[in-house]
């Protein structure tokens, strides 16, 4: 389980992800979503903010939200083992759909729970029992994890890795 301290920052972290999403409309469906069309102007890909660390990434997603998030810009603390939790936020794409993923989870080696949260097409879905297997190197790690938007249940499935490099 996460930190009381990761935890307690999951809130601000949820409500900064979904007021940096459009709102949705009436009619919005998570398929139809604005296509990315560039990368972002600040930051190479796959490259954490401040470090000029470099990641590899492979998320597939299934269910309402389909494809896989192999390529992103992410925060500081998804690549440094001094960090006592990871607590990094992800903008990238799955497929051609712009999306934001968080994850949090103490950085400790071996399996954990955390959390996760995916904004995508202006919908919100998580996880506060996302499964995590951080490796020995505390920089590089695997996900699985069903992800639901209140107060439906699960309606998407993501499994993955990433790993520091």
């Amino acid at each position: 389980m996460p930190s009381k301290r990761s935890m307690a920052s999951l809130p601000l972290l949820i409500a900064t992800l979904s007021c940096s999403l459009p709102p949705p409309s009436a009619n919005a469906d998570v398929r139809q979503v604005q296509p990315v069309t560039s990368a972002s102007p600040q930051l190479p890909r796959n490259t954490v903010q401040g470090s000029g660390r470099k990641f590899e990434l492979d998320f597939v997603f299934s269910g309402s939200v389909t494809g896989e998030m192999v390529t992103a810009t992410s925060t500081a603390g998804l690549c440094d083992p001094s960090e006592p939790s990871i607590e990094s936020i992800l903008s990238g794409s799955i497929g051609t759909r712009h999306a934001v993923a968080q994850f949090v989870t103490d950085r400790r080696a071996g399996p954990i729970g955390g959390a996760f949260v995916l904004n995508a097409g202006g919908h919100s879905y998580s996880s506060f029992a996302a499964h995590y297997t951080l490796g020995r190197d505390l920089t590089s790690g695997s996900l699985a994890a069903d992800l639901g938007e209140a107060p439906r249940s699960a309606e998407i499935h993501v499994t993955g890795s990433w790993r520091c490099v």
